[in-house]
Order: C-alpha cells, then structure tokens, then sequence
C-alpha cells in the first residue's frame, strides 16, 4: 500500500481524514503532529503532519510497530543520536529515521521502499518534520493512551491479531 500525501485545502486550517465512518481532525500546525492510529483487522495508520505536509502511512499487524515505536523512543530519550522504525504496508515498507540534532532537536523523515527487500538508494521522502524530543515523546503517549481508552488490551489484541498491546514498554516511556 502506498502512503497518502494529502494537502490542506486552500484557505483552510484543517484536514479530515476518512476511513469508512470514522474521520480524523488534522489541524495545520508549525508543530510535529504523530497519531497512530488503529483500523480493523490488522491495520492501523501513522498519520503524520507538519506545516503544511500531512502524510498518511498504512500499518501492517506483519511487524509489532507500536512496541518498535516505543523501544526507539526510549532508545532516544536514553542518549541514542539515530533510530529507525519498521512499518510494513505489504508489500512497502516505511522507515521512520529518527535523528538527535546537535541544538537538541530531533529530525523526523520517512521513507518509502516499493517493497521490504530495500536497497539503500531506492527510496522516496514523504515527509520530514522536526521538533523537541519531549513533543515527539508527548505525541506517542497521546496515540498509545488513547488506543488504551477506546480498546483497552484485549481489544488491541483482537484488532492486531499476532501482537499484545506494549504496556512494558509504554510505561517505560512514560516513566522516563
């Protein structure tokens, strides 16, 4: 599956996304904004936007993302400088690079390989952001808290199929 690199509407500070029934609000923003978000049966989606960019990326259950998200986000916030998340969209693959800046920034970008077999050089960018390593980490809370209050455990259990939801690792992030 390919990623949605969708646009603002001209003169307008806000961006609905669509699946089915159920929409999501993105509201123009100079700040990283990250929600990950789950579909049913074994999908959900990393909608990412900044300025104007908004980037939707189709999630496959193949790979536990979620838990990969939070590693690499402990990982950061422990001194790590580069990490890198998986997110497999059969047969693309996404990779979220995540770089520690010198002035204590962390720039996000990510990558779109037409298939898991990736060669270093074929790849496209569909989005670069940056922001403080404390809004990123706020962001991954968010979508990990709300995920916890609109399905709980067992229901992120039922809709990701082969993975448990990270509870370990997300209280690791939350208490770091």
């Amino acid at each position: 599956m390919l990623a949605m690199l969708l646009s603002f509407p001209e003169g307008e500070n806000t961006l609905d996304i669509w699946w089915g029934e159920t929409s999501v609000t993105i509201t123009r923003s100079d700040k990283l904004q990250l929600m990950y978000l789950l579909r049913e049966h074994g999908w959900a989606d990393l909608i990412l936007s900044q300025d104007d960019q908004c980037c939707v990326i189709p999630v496959s259950y193949l790979r536990d993302s979620l838990q990969e998200l939070l590693v690499t986000t402990c990982a950061l916030m422990e001194g790590s400088n580069r990490e890198t998340v998986h997110f497999y969209s059969e047969p693309a693959l996404f990779l979220l690079v995540l770089e520690m800046g010198e002035d204590g920034h962390l720039s996000v970008s990510c990558k779109h390989y037409d298939n898991e077999r990736t060669t270093a050089d074929n790849f496209q960018i569909c989005f670069t952001g940056r922001c403080k390593p404390t809004r990123y980490v706020q962001q991954i809370l968010a979508s990990c808290a709300k995920i916890l209050q609109e399905e709980g455990e067992d229901g992120y259990l039922r809709k990701w199929k082969l993975h448990h939801f990270p509870m370990k690792e997300y209280l690791r992030l939350k208490n770091l």
